[in-house]
């Protein structure tokens, strides 16, 4: 025989049923901490072998008649029906029985099993009828609520235009402020209902993502393996420590992936079933709204990477079809724009550009891409991009001039360098040109660039790096033997070092011995002794302008890692 639950979500509790007309002149004798069980059913038995003829879940009604009178067997009885999750007995006294036996109300105390008395006079059909039509009115008024449920979430699915006014039809449902957040915990969507506040969630919304201090709390209880490993709702208790109060969250689940989740904050009155069940529907019309998002931006996205390729490679004004749609998505095609290129590579070691292999390469290469996209939405600026290898390519319109486009590209920096910080990444912007012919241009600059600045890593615009353009083209042989006839002869280890700082020190204070020896945190003399040894080992004089301009040179080239004794082979490297 099965079990059935004690204490059922939404159903009729012993503690209301007591409140219902036909009940009034019944009373708790024993078990009052569990009047919050519910009542499944209500039926009679007055025979002295009562388990075999319930199922759980029932109010039982008896006279007394067939209740045993041996103690044991009275004990043994109450721990059979607690057993068979009995939501409760209620004993009819005054013929058969006076009261209640004192051992069956100590047992029942013990196990928290309601025990009622009534007079003899209320009639058992009156109390039949009048629970189960209140059960039957609950489960019909749930019935109608479901429906307003599926209607509400269907209108939902079919006609919502975000995800906010999916979190609305939620919150309008249940009544609690309710929270979107994709896979990475970014706030998607949010509503604020009833004033609770919770620092947790309120943080989360100035950040516009859950706080790290939250996600490491819930890491530490289980709850955030939890909840990728479950497909229905999960309570997460209060965790003060984090500022969280007690809340529900529902994956939003596809087969293969999470896609994002579903947070409830439960406030005083805690989430019912129905209200459980309508979380997890909304979970589901959040999949479908988010997968068919993904299948427009999807549509859009080969379209954005169909022309920007053609503007990269020259052929946009072949295809007037193409120019038309790139027209309808924003392009300017008489418009200023540069250029921007986003090299990624687990390893700086690897060369400007290499095919992707594997799939942790492309969801690695997919992960900036949705980053910059992210970014460039909230700078309110096109997202015209494409992936080329292990690079992404974007377009910047620049008609405001290039302090705008250097504010907006170090603000597009910081958002996909937040995304690993570990990861080796470069971002090179192009010169700014008008039109088709001069995205090409654009492109070719910040492509180039890559080259040059690759080992380094960070943000650097073309306009910025002649010298070290004009040097990357340069024979390495030439520059090598510049090394040698500035810096070669200056000694080996810390010697060298030293002499070479006083070099550079001294170059940037504009040959000023004073503010040299101060730069250096030196005596006056000690950088005069250096320079006599620099002298002593070299057999070109610090007077000759040429010798400073060779040694600016050499700098250059060294910063820019043009000089490294182990380079990339040449594969690796594409002009």
């Amino acid at each position: 025989m099965q079990n059935a639950p004690a204490m059922q979500p939404g159903g009729l509790t012993i503690r209301e049923a007591l409140k219902l007309e036909a009940l009034r002149q019944a009373k708790v004798v024993a078990g009052r901490r569990g009047l919050h069980r519910s009542i499944r059913w209500v039926h009679i038995v007055d025979i002295p072998e009562i388990t075999p003829w319930l199922h759980g879940g029932e109010l039982l009604l008896t006279t007394g008649y067939g209740w045993p009178r041996d103690p044991v067997v009275q004990r043994r009885t109450i721990r059979e029906l607690d057993r068979l999750s009995l939501a409760g007995i209620l004993f009819e006294t005054g013929k058969f029985i006076e009261s209640v036996p004192a051992t069956v109300r100590r047992e029942a105390d013990r196990l928290g099993l309601p025990i009622l008395e009534a007079p003899y006079e209320v009639k058992f059909i009156d109390i039949t009828e009048a629970v189960h039509r209140e059960i039957l009115s609950r489960q019909h008024a749930r019935l109608a609520q479901l429906e307003q449920i599926h209607r509400a979430l269907t209108r939902a699915a079919v006609e919502a235009e975000n995800l906010q006014e999916i979190a609305d039809t939620l919150s309008e449902l249940i009544g609690k402020p309710v929270t979107i957040e994709d896979a990475e915990f970014r706030l998607l969507a949010y509503t604020d209902v009833g004033g609770l506040k919770d620092s947790a969630r309120m943080e989360t919304i100035r950040q516009t993502r859950t706080p790290e201090r939250v996600l490491q709390a819930l890491d530490r209880m289980g709850f955030l393996r939890r909840m990728q490993e479950t497909n229905g709702p999960l309570r997460i208790p209060p965790i003060p420590a984090a500022g969280m109060e007690a809340r529900v969250v529902c994956p939003i689940r596809t087969a293969r992936e999470t896609l994002g989740y579903v947070w409830i904050l439960e406030g005083q009155q805690p989430i019912s079933e129905l209200d459980m069940q309508a979380a997890e529907e909304i979970a589901t019309v959040a999949a479908l709204h988010i997968l068919r998002q993904q299948a427009v931006a999807s549509v859009e996205s080969r379209v954005r990477h169909t022309f920007v390729d053609a503007l990269l490679r020259g052929e946009f004004n072949r295809s007037p079809g193409l120019r038309e749609r790139a027209q309808l998505m924003g392009f300017d095609h008489q418009g200023d724009y540069a250029v921007g290129v986003l090299t990624i590579a687990p390893s700086s070691q690897r060369g400007r550009r290499w095919a992707l292999a594997g799939r942790k390469e492309f969801e690695l290469r997919e992960r900036y891409g949705r980053a910059l996209r992210s970014a460039l939405e909230s700078l309110n600026l096109p997202q015209f991009t494409t992936f080329l290898l292990n690079q992404i390519v974007f377009l910047l319109p620049a008609a405001t001039g290039s302090p705008r486009l250097r504010f907006c590209v170090n603000r597009l920096w910081e958002s996909v360098r937040a995304q690993d910080p570990d990861t080796h990444l470069v971002l090179t912007v192009g010169g700014i040109y008008r039109g088709a012919e001069g995205v090409a241009q654009s492109y070719w600059e910040a492509d180039t660039l890559v080259e040059v600045v690759y080992p380094m890593g960070g943000v650097f615009f073309y306009d910025d790096h002649v010298l070290a353009r004009l040097l990357h083209r340069a024979d390495r042989a030439i520059l090598r033997k510049l090394q040698q006839d500035t810096l070669g002869r200056l000694g080996d280890g810390n010697d060298r070092l030293a002499l070479r700082a006083t070099l550079l020190a001294l170059l940037g204070n504009e040959f000023n011995i004073g503010a040299t020896a101060r730069a250096l945190n030196l005596h006056r003399n000690t950088v005069r002794q250096r320079l006599d040894r620099i002298r002593q080992a070299s057999t070109v004089s610090l007077r000759d302008p040429k010798f400073w301009a060779q040694l600016v040179l050499v700098c250059e080239a060294e910063k820019y890692g043009l000089l490294r004794e182990e380079e990339a082979p040449p594969s690796s490297r594409l002009a």
